[in-house]
């Protein structure tokens, strides 16, 4: 069963037609636009913008979740949770481009996709939530206010992250 989706892309109002393993249609007052494959291999089908590719951003986050792991075995809690942060965030933009087709510039434009996304699906308002506690956890918590006094909660945090990360290749299909 298709379901349509408000997003912005570039600068204009647009809907998205999509069903899980059928093409997207990309719809301008309803009119067709364009059309977005499925996403059915890692190879030629992912979704590419100007500004990257959906497989792009969930490697990038792999790789920042992989680097903060080897922060913790380092006794660097500090730049471990900032970059489990960074990872949560570079697959929560893949979600995003996913849905609307932009990737978000900054993290505020991140944050509010987030949220406006899982105002029509309860999957993505849990990552929504997820996203939040994890921004405000090791990101703002540990990171910027350094609040490093009980490790084994913010090992714990690290480690969720690569749940999340798994979370959102799901949702995409990956």
């Amino acid at each position: 069963m298709g379901e349509t989706v408000d997003f912005r892309l570039h600068g204009n109002d647009e809907r998205i037609k999509r069903s899980r393993g059928q093409t997207a249609l990309l719809l301008n007052g309803g009119v067709q636009v364009g059309t977005i494959r499925p996403l059915t291999s890692f190879e030629d089908n992912i979704l590419t913008t100007e500004t990257g590719s959906i497989l792009s951003l969930i490697n990038d986050a792999k790789s920042l979740h992989r680097s903060a792991v080897a922060q913790i075995d380092n006794q660097d809690l500090r730049d471990a949770a900032e970059k489990a942060w960074c990872a949560t965030k570079r697959a929560t933009d893949a979600l995003i481009l996913f849905w609307t087709g932009a990737e978000p510039e900054y993290t505020s434009v991140t944050s509010r996709e987030i949220d406006r996304l899982g105002q029509d699906d309860a999957g993505i308002a849990d990552l929504a939530d997820r996203y939040r506690a994890t921004r405000d956890r090791l990101h703002g918590d540990c990171f910027y206010k350094g609040f490093l006094d009980n490790p084994p909660v913010i090992e714990r945090n690290i480690h969720r992250v690569s749940d999340y990360i798994e979370t959102v290749e799901r949702m995409i299909g990956l």
